[in-house]
């Protein structure tokens, strides 16, 4: 508390002391984890405009900021204690490090999380009929439907199959 109520006798004294505890500062980076080893490597850019949220050690939200256009964010003027922050994942993102992770903010200190997301793709195109044999669709060249494909990872594990379309279109998606 910052005042005190105290009442004096007559003729008395009274001594009233106010302790103050210095406020840290908790702070981060949103970034764009291009190859996916959930670490910010030289060359890969801050998000912006990521919802980074600041919650108390039960998890009540205290107050939310946006990550700048570097990515950075920051919770100034903070109390000693255990804090919980969380980054919102991005649309058309998928998180490569934890969305959620607690800090110990010591007095007059700092804490650290930041947050990693990897961009997600599309692989699309169309299975047709190569009547003229040059690998090249032509506008008379009919697509073929009912087509299955198979997606692999890069370690050569199936990840899904999707059919192609009546005009022989077909899209992998995420």
């Amino acid at each position: 508390a910052t005042s005190v109520v105290h009442t004096l006798a007559a003729g008395g004294s009274a001594s009233v002391n106010f302790g103050y505890q210095q406020q840290g500062v908790i702070s981060g980076t949103v970034f764009n984890d291009e190859n996916g080893n959930a670490t910010r490597d030289s060359g890969e850019p801050g998000l912006s405009g990521v919802t980074v949220t600041l919650k108390d050690s039960g998890g009540t939200t205290i107050t939310t900021v946006a990550s700048a256009g570097d990515g950075s964010y920051t919770f100034g003027s903070r109390d000693a204690d255990s804090y919980i922050i969380a980054a919102t994942t991005p649309s058309g993102f998928v998180a490569t490090t934890a969305t959620s992770t607690s800090v110990t903010l010591p007095a007059g200190g700092s804490a650290n999380a930041s947050f990693g997301f990897q961009q997600t793709g599309n692989i699309s195109g169309t299975v047709f009929s190569d009547v003229n044999g040059d690998g090249i669709k032509q506008t008379s060249e009919p697509g073929l439907s009912s087509v299955t494909l198979s997606l692999y990872d890069s370690n050569n594990d199936f990840v899904t199959d999707v059919t192609s379309l009546a005009n022989g279109s077909y899209s992998f998606t995420g």
